[in-house]
């Protein structure tokens, strides 16, 4: 069988392969670094973005639910402001129908501290009662609130706060004092005309100073608004009993759309800290407790669709670099042992070339052996000869233009077997050609490329096998089979020779393969057309 000619190879320099890939294998962790950083603080910002979003939106909801909260206490003030002082009187009785939730009571009581009620009903008894024990320290009911002012140092989120308490408060004002005006001025008139069994000597008086109504926590559950009135008769208080469960559940309500799951807690007048103004109304001493915040989880957004495909985009950098650099690497390595071989190859031929042209310059050689000599040289020469012109064929490959045709792979085969048995005749080797299994199949390939890479495998033999060549042709999974082998056991081999190297790489080129077997044979593989 033939044994695949010997080659020398050099080991590839293993500190240079080495050093290349800690080369890419650094700057891919660089890169990868500095995507995962670019990556965290991008969705860093992004999570701050829609946590300032989600805080603007509670800050929004709760702007609107204090308004609306204020709203509601400023109707319910705005007419129990614009009642005149005259309703507050025992002895007139106007409001005989009873208070209207969350008003619990109206009640007046004079400079002597006794305390009365314009209701009519059977409750006012018990209700003054408990009346009289919430209003046992009178002057803290009337005192003045303290006044707000806003400090620089406070910060930028407490003079948020204070502000719009500020504005929401000059509201409620406003709207109060309105009222105020308008019942002082038209008080006397107001009075006759809620009842008109009052007589002159009630409502005599026009003088009438009346205050706004202060809003007064009396307890767990009551919230008074009480003012003070000053005329002829004197000065006393009056103000209307609230209760603060109904009131609550009411401005809960009203908001509930805006701000659900929010309470209402109860705050103490002096307390005007920057924790207190964040969601105080304005016009009662309460603020809004904002529900907890919940978790918001951040969906498939444009900027994680820009990341994910610049991850995916350098996974794939990265393996075609890599892929690059082993398929470099490859090439590398193969044109080493090709050079290698090369050298291996050519360094026999030469080396008989110097070694008989010195027997033929030397005098001591016998005339009858300079004949084999040169015949010797000249077999070297055309070994040479075919080398150098594969050397070359490797060179042009890449630029060469196949001439793909379709031939009757019998006819093919039949004639190339022909030649190359012809040819080891001349060598005194047998060579049997078996191509009958051929007849009517098709291929498509380039002839002379086909021719090349045959010769190199007969050659294989010629020069390392041993008795008998055979090529023999099958037709096998849609492809043609062409083995050739000789009598040999491949005990020669050592690795690819050039021209097997040279037959592969031309094999693959034209879509096929070149195949070592175990036994020492080698098999051309074409691909059969349908």
């Amino acid at each position: 069988m033939a044994a695949v000619g010997g080659s020398i190879t050099k080991p590839r320099a293993p500190s240079r392969v080495l050093a290349r890939w800690l080369a890419f294998g650094l700057g891919a962790v660089l890169v990868v670094q500095a995507l995962g950083w670019a990556t965290w603080a991008a969705l860093r910002v992004e999570a701050r973005e829609v946590r300032a979003a989600e805080e603007a939106e509670r800050s929004r909801a709760l702007d609107e639910a204090l308004w609306r909260m204020d709203a509601v206490v400023a109707s319910l003030l705005a007419r129990e402001s614009s009642r005149p002082p005259s309703q507050y009187r025992a002895e007139i009785g106007v409001l005989a129908g009873g208070p209207v939730p969350p008003i619990v009571l109206h009640f007046e009581r004079d400079g002597s501290g006794e305390l009365t009620t314009p209701w009519r009903d059977v409750l006012a008894p018990a209700l003054l009662a408990d009346l009289a024990a919430m209003l046992e320290d009178a002057p803290t009911l009337a005192a003045a609130d303290r006044p707000i002012v806003l400090e620089a140092e406070d910060g930028d989120e407490a003079l948020s706060n204070r502000a719009a308490f500020v504005r929401r408060a000059q509201v409620q004002s406003r709207v109060a004092t309105e009222q105020d005006v308008l019942a002082s001025i038209a008080g006397a008139d107001d009075e006759v005309a809620a009842e008109p069994s009052a007589t002159l000597a009630d409502v005599a008086s026009t003088s009438v100073v009346v205050s706004e109504l202060r809003p007064r926590w009396a307890g767990d559950e009551a919230l008074l608004f009480v003012r003070t009135v000053r005329d002829d008769a004197g000065e006393r208080l009056q103000g209307v009993w609230l209760d603060w469960p109904d009131l609550r559940a009411e401005l809960i309500a009203s908001a509930a759309d805006v701000l659900p799951g929010a309470r209402l807690e109860a705050v103490g007048l002096s307390d005007v800290d920057s924790a207190a103004f964040a969601g105080r109304l304005a016009s009662i001493p309460a603020r809004v407790v904002m529900p907890p915040r919940r978790e918001v989880a951040i969906g498939w957004t444009p900027l994680r669709s820009a990341l994910a495909v610049a991850w995916v985009a350098l996974a794939v950098a990265i393996a075609a670099v890599a892929a690059l650099l082993a398929s470099a690497g490859a090439q590398a390595r193969s044109r080493e042992r090709f050079i290698a071989a090369a050298a291996h190859q050519l360094r026999t031929p030469a080396t008989t070339f110097k070694l008989y042209t010195q027997l033929l310059a030397s005098e001591r050689t016998p005339e009858d052996k300079r004949a084999g000599l040169l015949g010797t040289l000249r077999d070297e020469s055309d070994r040479m000869a075919r080398l150098v012109e594969q050397v070359l064929d490797v060179a042009r490959s890449g630029d060469r233009h196949l001439d793909m045709r379709e031939h009757n792979a019998g006819t093919l085969f039949a004639e190339i077997g022909e030649r190359m048995a012809a040819a080891s005749q001349l060598r005194d080797r047998k060579m049997v050609v078996h191509v009958a299994a051929l007849e009517g199949v098709v291929v498509r390939a380039d002839a002379d490329v086909v021719e090349r890479i045959l010769t190199a495998l007969v050659e294989n033999s010629w020069q390392h096998g041993e008795g008998r060549i055979e090529m023999r042709a099958v037709v096998r999974g849609g492809r043609v089979r062409i083995d050739v082998r000789d009598e040999g056991n491949g005990s020669h081999r050592s690795g690819p020779g050039l021209g097997l190297g040279l037959a592969k790489a031309a094999a693959e080129r034209l879509g096929g393969a070149i195949i070592p077997l175990e036994n020492g044979g080698v098999v051309l593989s074409l691909r059969v057309l349908g």
